[in-house]
């Protein structure tokens, strides 16, 4: 080797070393998920790095396959002058469903990040091999909306219940009591299979107004599906009320729970709470057995006799025909 040439390759060394050295950070705080191996919650100590250096250094530090990228999609500074950027985790070109990185940047350097960054996926998964037949759906029960057409000619990665990865187009739908869901489906046509559901409204407990059958007017508290839109259960307390069946709702328009066909479902989802409230103020306990069970009520509006105990599901039903 000449003189030239070896000072040549110890030059390109000590850039190459001091390339590296550039792209290492400390982190004060990090969060690594188990599965994927990826932070999805960082703060950086001592001098953090610009945006630009940002993901050089996330791909190297958790080796990101190469067909990750990330697509910035949304940017707003707060009153704190903090700059929150969004990005949008593809896998060769495809969207991850959930997949996101967040940077909050002060003075032009990210502070802090989080997110869902997720591993796994593969440009051969396809999802009729990954087909889960236990998520299998009548899709007569649904109706694809107007805008399920600029979903289906696109693809997702989703993920299983397992955390694997796969394949699928996206579509999304209504059925009756659930106003908007997302498919992961295998196909799309008449013939599709329904790989996973994902609802898309947001369960918030509302307060409400019951007219009950046997203790007169009571406040109780619902479940609000929209403005427009309520049912009997609790989210903050594990406490539901259904009619005929599980997962057969009451429903209400206005949360003021006055017509003659609910009351009976009122009284039994307002003495639902006072059980919760008794094993809470009595035992401390989170639930009628401390184990954070579904306080659930099924009415039978059409039987009569002494209610009874469904062992096999740990639900109580009540036989309502002869309420009088």
């Amino acid at each position: 080797m000449s003189m030239r040439q070896l000072y040549l390759s110890i030059a390109l060394l000590l850039s190459g070393l001091f390339t590296f050295a550039q792209t290492q950070f400390d982190l004060s705080r990090v969060e690594i998920h188990p599965q994927y191996q990826t932070a999805w919650n960082g703060e950086f100590n001592g001098t953090p790095p610009t945006m630009d250096q940002f993901f050089p250094w996330y791909r190297t530090t958790y080796e990101l396959d190469k067909d990750i990228e990330f697509v910035e999609v949304k940017s707003q500074t707060d009153q704190l002058g903090i700059t929150h950027k969004r990005f949008q985790q593809l896998y060769a070109g495809i969207e991850v469903n959930h997949g996101t990185l967040i940077l909050h940047l002060r003075d032009g350097v990210v502070t802090h990040f989080n997110g869902e960054v997720y591993t796994g996926m593969s440009a051969t998964q396809s999802p009729t091999n990954l087909y889960y037949p236990h998520k299998t759906v009548n899709t007569d029960s649904f109706t694809l909306n107007a805008i399920s057409n600029e979903y289906s000619a696109g693809e997702v990665y989703a993920f299983a219940p397992d955390g694997q990865p796969f394949l699928c187009h996206v579509l999304m739908s209504e059925r009756e009591g659930i106003p908007f869901e997302k498919l992961f489906v295998s196909t799309v046509g008449p013939n599709f299979h329904v790989i996973a559901i994902e609802p898309q409204h947001i369960e918030i407990d509302a307060k409400g107004k019951a007219s009950t059958h046997y203790i007169g007017t009571q406040n109780i508290i619902t479940d609000s599906l929209s403005s427009t839109s309520f049912r009997l259960r609790e989210n903050n307390r594990p406490i539901h009320t259904f009619k005929t069946s599980l997962g057969a709702d009451f429903t209400d328009s206005d949360n003021d729970w006055n017509n003659s066909g609910e009351q009976i479902g009122t009284d039994v989802h307002f003495a639902g709470g006072l059980l919760h409230e008794f094993f809470d103020k009595k035992f401390g306990w989170d639930s009628y057995a401390n184990n954070g069970d579904t306080i659930t009520a099924v009415l039978n509006l059409s039987g009569s006799g002494n209610a009874f105990w469904n062992l096999s599901s740990n639900f109580a039903t009540y036989l309502a025909a002869s309420s009088g």
